[in-house]
């Protein structure tokens, strides 16, 4: 399981952070202090998958999302005053984004559709990723000894645990695929 997280720890990263990302920020730190990974490294890693998805969540939601939301008369009717609020609080919005788990995303796409500048954004996600990179993998890397006692019969379990993962990929892929056939379907 070393090597495979000295391998490929810096992607998953990089990767995990880009979606949502604490449990990966707060993993890479305590591999970090096992000595698997690189502290510095993986508050990088942790900063750029982070600004990456913010940025790309927010531009999805610049190219394609005004003209989504304006033709749905629910929505449509609340984005002027949707929008005086991101002026007025932008900073602060985009700064409690990172503290959202599970609703970054659909924040980011929706700050996209707003009219807020494209600068602005990038400055406050780009202060504000580096400000959470920081603080989750030093944090993970801080408590990696109390992580320890938890785990520390982990490597006994290494090839049940593999086995899991494997099987559990295995089974999400066929869901996916089961899924997609069905909306081909129709159904």
């Amino acid at each position: 399981m070393e090597a495979l997280i000295s391998k490929f720890g810096y992607l998953g990263i990089l990767l995990g952070t880009f979606f949502e990302g604490e449990m990966t920020a707060l993993l890479g730190g305590i591999f970090s202090k096992f000595g698997y990974l690189e502290i510095k490294r993986v508050i990088l890693y942790a900063f750029f998958g982070t600004l990456c998805g913010d940025s790309s969540f927010f531009m999805i939601g610049r190219i394609f999302g005004r003209g989504f939301l304006e033709k749905r008369r629910f929505v449509s009717g609340r984005l002027e005053t949707a929008n005086r609020i991101i002026e007025r609080h932008g900073a602060v919005i985009i700064f409690s984004l990172r503290f959202l788990s599970g609703l970054r995303t659909i924040l980011l796409l929706l700050l996209g559709c707003s009219t807020l500048g494209l600068k602005r954004f990038f400055v406050v996600t780009a202060v504000n990723s580096g400000l959470w990179s920081l603080g989750v993998c030093l944090a993970g890397y801080l408590f990696a000894h109390v992580a320890f006692l938890f785990f520390h019969d982990l490597k006994r379990y290494e090839p049940l645990l593999l086995s899991v993962l494997v099987v559990l990929v295995f089974c999400l892929l066929l869901l996916v695929r089961s899924l997609a056939r069905r909306r081909e379907l129709g159904g």
